[in-house]
């Protein structure tokens, strides 16, 4: 049976007090480690990072980044782990006692240690040797980084169609380049696939559960502007596999990482841990407060340690560290060994059968992070063997850009280096080229990639659209017991036009009123906080203004019929993937309606959205819609926001409204690669296509003449420079 929130917190508050913290490191020992650690960098943004903005994806990663396709499943921290990655940094006494816990007491278990050169391998060696550490348990990555923090730019590790694949992002911090760099060098090293998500952040935030359940903050929005909040979603479904829930973010006066594992740690497929904080605290009270409750009614038993701020340092147990039947944790000491032991006694509940490790954080929690925050969990397998087997796989490559394909494929359950496997190409693509990277275009089948490589190039004729496929088979070499070929497989690349760029269009910032229709109880003014439930927002998301059902509460019971807000006419001739994007601050009971409505002629009207369930926001969103279908090259379009019809028992504060946009692309004659725009890419196409007059273009070309006269020649580049420039 489950303990409910109120047990668990009953529990906390009868603990016990604990006089003895469970350490692995003799005191002097501990103390003389930390204090020759350098301490160089923090978890969060040095001052002079601050000065400079994120490193965002580029156009080639929203591109060339194909998500796996694959049978993916993302492990949790908790499932069984083959071992951890331990960066050599900082904070070398932490390091030092979690090796000789781990490799003391679960035999199964490595750590993985990076060392910046090989002079500080043997340091290290000497070090962990003497603090008692298993050396036969201990591997080293000789690797330069730059911090020690590797939760947040080292490998989340998924397993695609059972096979151990890594997942990539672009780390958040712009003076790092070898810690953002660690991940290929892993990936090449250990021959495990990488997936690169296009998407800017720092590992700590991020949880998850085995079902699926992940968490972020809102911090992942602020640090990705380009995307929606469901396109982030959807990324993260389509790389891990995962259903991820934003809540909001503490602010950086709080927390300066703005991290969900600062408050928050899954422990166990039904269990959370989540920071309790005072409501003097303001918002790091009310977010966890409604993330323990969301939980709660999830299904997930509820456990809080005490977190507060204090002289500017974020104190938490929650950035812990669960290996395996081991469980790290903080202590912070006196004046806090009342919040030490409740926070103990906490974790002895929630994981019972675990030996739980409290170590000296007092150090490390200045720089904003804790022990989660220094380590990576290394997955392990599931024990079954299977024989030699190459699986069938997809690339998608933008334009006519090459791709890199990776030929997958297992020997005994375990993906093989490149060396242990021989790739052979037993037949050739049909419109592209393919490139064996040590030895030049490949012609004939069958083929042997050089060097055992697990990788070829393959180059699409320009212009080309649609799928083309290979096929390869892998060789062991004759390995007992399996020996032999593996089965033939294919894999099919997608050659895609460059994504559509889209453009602003219209921008409504409310600022003045655009005298659009109200109807019923839709009013124009500011932002009044009224209304019941999750209330209405206290100021507009910019400006002063905003559209809003009842600004001053909540929407009627018993409405019969929608009430509406519609925009005026939009022009939208000549304009392809038409898109609504505006501020959305939403209260509505899940059998009452809200609603989103386009039409293109002021009759006929098109759902673009509707709730399916109770939404009480309490936050400004940026909502989208795709108005495609309706609105695309059409010269009066219309979009309205719909409130009702409602029941009889239940009401909310009902819609409001900020920074209406219309984004779309504007397609061309120019626009060779057909991503709604003339553009860089349509000269790229240009220019590799040119041969002047009376020249042969290259097969594949023909998109690119754009007067049709049989030549890539100077009257096809006037006519692209007068599309891209206006003229």
């Amino acid at each position: 049976m489950k303990l409910s929130l109120s047990v668990i917190l009953i529990l906390a508050a009868v603990a016990p007090c604990f006089a003895q913290y469970a350490t692995v490191l003799p005191k002097d020992l501990f103390d003389r480690l930390e204090a020759e650690s350098p301490h160089s960098l923090p978890r969060n943004m040095t001052p002079a990072e601050q000065q400079m903005p994120l490193p965002q994806p580029t156009i080639e990663d929203y591109i060339l980044r194909a998500p796996p396709t694959g049978a993916v499943y993302c492990p949790a921290e908790y499932e069984q782990n083959e071992g951890i990655l331990l960066a050599w940094e900082d904070h070398t006494g932490l390091l030092t006692s979690m090796t000789v816990a781990i490799t003391t007491q679960d035999p199964d278990a490595t750590v993985y240690m990076v060392v910046d050169s090989v002079s500080e391998q043997s340091t290290v060696t000497s070090t962990l040797t003497s603090a008692g550490a298993d050396m036969s348990q201990v591997q080293f990555i000789v690797r330069t980084t730059d911090s020690v923090w590797i939760r947040d730019y080292g490998p989340r590790f998924i397993f695609e169609d059972g096979n151990r694949a890594i997942v990539d992002h672009i780390y958040n911090r712009p003076q790092r380049p070898n810690d953002n760099l660690f991940n290929g060098y892993l990936s090449t090293l250990w021959g495990e696939p990488r997936y690169e998500i296009p998407l800017t952040h720092g590992g700590g935030n991020f949880h998850l559960f085995s079902n699926g359940d992940a968490f972020m903050s809102d911090l992942i929005l602020a640090e990705n502007p380009a995307y929606t909040e469901q396109e982030i979603k959807d990324l993260f479904a389509e790389y891990q596999n995962v259903n991820l829930t934003i809540y909001p973010g503490f602010p950086t006066s709080f927390d300066s990482t703005r991290h969900i594992d600062m408050w928050m740690m899954p422990a166990g497929d039904d269990k959370v841990i989540i920071g309790q904080y005072s409501p003097s605290d303001g918002s790091p009270y009310t977010i966890t407060e409604n993330a323990a409750s969301d939980m709660a009614s999830r299904g997930y038993t509820v456990f809080r340690t005490p977190g507060w701020q204090s002289g500017g340092t974020h104190y938490t147990y929650t950035n812990a560290v669960v290996m395996n039947d081991l469980v790290f944790i903080s202590y912070f000491g006196s004046p806090y060994t009342s919040q030490d032991a409740q926070a103990l006694a906490v974790f002895q509940a929630a994981f019972p059968d675990h030996t739980i490790y409290q170590l000296d954080c007092s150090g490390i929690i200045p720089l904003a992070g804790a022990l989660h925050c220094i380590a990576m969990h290394v997955p392990a397998y599931a024990p079954n063997p299977q024989p030699p087997t190459a699986a069938d796989g997809s690339d998608t490559t933008g334009v006519y850009t090459p791709v890199m394909v990776t030929l997958q494929a297992t020997d005994d359950g375990l993906p093989a280096p490149p060396a242990a496997l021989t790739f052979i190409i037993t037949d050739l693509p049909a419109d592209g080229v393919l490139v064996d990277p040590g030895a030049g275009d490949i012609t004939f089948v069958p083929y042997t990639l050089t060097g055992g490589g697990n990788a070829v190039q393959y180059v699409p004729n320009p212009c080309q659209r649609g799928a083309d496929s290979f096929q390869f088979k892998a060789n062991d070499g004759g390995t007992a017991p399996e020996g032999g070929d593996s089965n033939i497989a294919t894999c099919t690349i997608d050659v895609l036009a460059a994504p559509a760029i889209k453009q602003l269009i219209y921008s409504f910032p409310l600022d003045t009123d655009p005298g659009w229709t109200m109807e019923g109880l839709w009013q124009y003014g500011p932002a009044t906080y009224g209304g019941s439930h999750n209330r209405d927002p206290a100021a507009a998301y910019s400006g002063t203004n905003i559209f809003g059902y009842n600004l001053g509460g909540d929407y009627a019971n018993g409405m019969a019929t929608a009430s509406y807000l519609t925009t005026g006419p939009l022009d939208c001739t000549g304009l392809a993937g038409v898109e609504l994007r505006f501020r959305r601050w939403l209260g509505v009971e899940s059998t009452d309606s809200a609603t989103i409505e386009a039409s293109n002629d002021g009759a006929s009207w098109t759902p673009a959205w509707q709730n399916s369930a109770s939404v009480a926001d309490i936050a400004w969103s940026l909502e989208t819609a795709d108005l495609s279908a309706v609105a695309d090259g059409q010269a009066a379009v219309y979009v309205r926001w719909g409130m009702g019809p409602t029941d009889g028992s239940i009401s909310y504060p009902g819609w409001n409204i900020d920074d209406v946009e219309v984004y779309a692309s504007v397609p061309a004659a120019s626009d060779f690669d057909d991503n709604g725009n003339v553009d860089g890419f349509d000269f790229q196409m240009m220019g590799d296509c040119f041969t002047g007059p009376d020249g042969i273009p290259p097969a594949g070309c023909e998109c690119v003449d754009a007067d049709t006269d049989g030549d890539i020649d100077l009257a096809d580049f006037a006519i692209l420079q007068a599309e891209f420039t206006g003229a």
